[in-house]
C-alpha cells in the first residue's frame, strides 16, 4: 500500500520528445506512458500485494535494474518508482539507469518513512542531500517497525479522507524522494559498517561518520 506509487499523475513528467520510455519495476500498475516494461519477476507477486503484472502488449522484460539487457542510450526516459530501496547493489542500479536512458525519474521512500512503517524487504534508507542521492544501508535496529506504530498507520488507511490526504501531492513530496535527472546524477552508497562509530568516538561529540564523509562517497558516471 505504501509502496504503491500514484503512477501517471497528469502533467507530473515532461515527456515531450520521448518516443521510448522504460518503466523499471512496473509491478501491477505500469506507468501509462511507458513503451517498454521491466520487472524482476513475472510470477512472484509478493512485492505487489498479490496482484499480477498486466501484460497488455507492451514489450516486457524479466530482469533486475542492476543488470538491464539494453544497449547504451536505448531509451529517452526511464521511470523507476519504489524499486531502489529493495536492491542489493544500488550503485549498479544507478549506473544502469544512466547507461540505458537519457533522463528519468526515481522515487523512493525517504529515510524517516522507514522508521514509521518500514518493510523488511527495504534494504536502504534513502535521501537527497547536497545534490546527491544517498543510500544508507539499514542497521539491524532500524529494520521492520522500530517505533512500533506501523499497524496504527495502516489502520488509518481504511479512512478514505486519510488515504486521500496521504496520497496528495504535497504529502507524497514529504514522504518520498522525488528525483528527476537528466544525463547523469551523483549518488553515494554507505554500507552499514561505515555508519557505525569507530571505537572511542562515542561521547566525544563526533559527527556520524556517514554524514561527515558523504562527499567522499560521491559517485557519478
Amino acid at each position: 500500500m505504501f509502496d504503491q506509487a500514484v503512477r501517471d499523475p497528469a502533467g507530473a513528467f515532461d515527456l515531450r520528445g520521448c518516443d521510448r520510455i522504460l518503466d523499471i519495476g512496473c509491478g501491477n500498475r505500469p506507468f501509462a506512458q511507458a513503451t517498454h516494461l521491466v520487472d524482476v519477476s513475472l510470477t512472484d507477486h509478493s512485492e505487489r500485494f498479490g496482484y499480477p503484472i498486466p501484460l497488455d502488449g507492451r514489450p516486457f522484460y524479466e530482469c533486475s535494474v542492476e543488470e538491464l539487457p539494453f544497449d547504451d542510450g536505448s531509451f529517452d526516459y526511464a521511470y523507476c518508482s519504489h524499486v531502489l530501496e529493495h536492491v542489493e547493489r544500488p550503485d549498479l542500479a544507478c549506473r544502469e539507469l544512466m547507461r540505458v536512458a537519457k533522463r528519468g525519474y526515481i522515487e523512493t521512500p525517504r529515510s524517516w518513512v522507514e522508521y514509521v512503517f518500514g518493510a523488511a524487504s527495504h534494504r536502504w534508507l534513502i535521501d537527497d542531500e547536497l545534490g546527491v542521492l544517498i543510500f544508507r544501508e539499514k542497521l539491524a535496529a532500524e529494520d521492520s517497525d522500530p517505533l512500533g506504530i506501523r499497524d496504527a498507520i495502516f489502520s488509518l488507511m481504511d479512512n478514505p479522507r486519510f488515504r486521500a490526504h496521504w496520497n496528495s501531492a504535497g504529502i507524497r513530496a514529504v514522504r518520498n524522494v522525488e528525483w528527476h535527472w537528466d544525463g547523469s546524477f551523483d549518488f553515494a552508497v554507505i554500507r552499514a559498517e561505515e555508519r557505525l562509530p569507530r571505537r572511542g568516538e562515542l561521547g566525544n561529540g563526533a559527527r556520524p561518520r556517514d554524514t561527515e564523509n558523504v562527499l567522499q562517497h560521491r559517485w557519478a558516471t
